[in-house]
């Protein structure tokens, strides 16, 4: 069993016994509990830009540069920001802008006031907020991320930009953008696809353990790639046939060569 949802993955070679599933992770959305961010949240009618960039990237090491860039944007939009931030130290916040070191991210998506989520695009991030239909801006780091900050925007519910080439235009441009009504429309739909199935994927997953039970190990499914011979399993047959081939056309194209210096030679000597 994979985490991966058809909708959202590619077209792969694989066997009957890999069953896809995606979105194993999420539970349902709990209420946030009374206090600054629950508050924070509800008196926002303006709507709520979240940002976090999980726990790998912390933004206290983007650096002050960086820094100033996100507050200078966020301070001219007339909207509230909230950014997991892991530090109480943060110059010049402006006043529409909390932070914390830590959010209930996954509940803290669902509140109704949250319009767009920036994030750095890890697998878990795009499963929530994909759940709780919010569209986003994915600025990715490292690993899978990237693949997944273009997957987002090929499925046009995200905006794909690069840290390193970043500016106050292109991130207030890309925010103004992704708030468009026709977004939000675009990752609920696609909600609705993946989630039009006769069971959820917990479901799923427990029924194909017990299938799996049930059927001593279901060798049904995958009996064939064991009997296949161990040169065909590695591809050896297939690698000696490029090898001989290779050889063949190497040894064809020495032997023109051979003979065109020998007519080359027997010339020079006769002239």
């Amino acid at each position: 069993m994979v985490n991966a949802h058809p909708v959202l993955g590619y077209v792969r070679p694989i066997l009957p016994n890999t069953i896809q599933l995606g979105f194993v992770h999420i539970e349902s959305a709990k209420p946030l509990e009374d206090g600054p961010l629950k508050t924070f949240l509800d008196e926002s009618k303006q709507g709520v830009v979240y940002m976090s960039f999980g726990s790998n990237a912390q933004s206290k090491d983007l650096g002050p540069k960086i820094q100033k860039l996100f507050l200078n944007v966020f301070g001219s939009l007339n909207c509230n920001f909230i950014w997991k931030f892991e530090s109480d130290d943060l110059s010049d916040k402006p006043k529409n802008v909390m932070i914390q070191k830590w959010f209930p991210q996954a509940d803290l998506l669902a509140h109704p006031n949250i319009k767009l989520f920036i994030t750095h695009g890890g697998q878990q991030s795009m499963d929530e907020t994909i759940d709780r239909a919010v569209p986003t801006i994915v600025i990715p780091f490292l690993g899978d991320q990237i693949t997944n900050a273009m997957r987002m925007e090929r499925k046009n519910i995200g905006m794909h930009l690069e840290l390193h080439t970043l500016t106050e235009e292109k991130l207030k441009a890309a925010i103004e953008e992704m708030l468009k009504p026709k977004y939000k429309g675009n990752i609920q739909k696609l909600r609705d696809l993946i989630y039009d199935e006769p069971m959820t994927t917990r479901e799923k997953a427990v029924w194909w353990t017990e299938y799996v039970i049930r059927h001593k190990g279901a060798k049904h499914f995958y009996y064939h790639g064991k009997e296949v011979p161990f040169y065909e399993k590695y591809f050896l047959d297939f690698a000696a046939l490029l090898l001989i081939t290779a050889t063949v056309l190497l040894k064809i194209i020495l032997s023109i060569v051979s003979k065109i210096l020998i007519t080359k030679k027997n010339k020079n000597k006769t002239e």
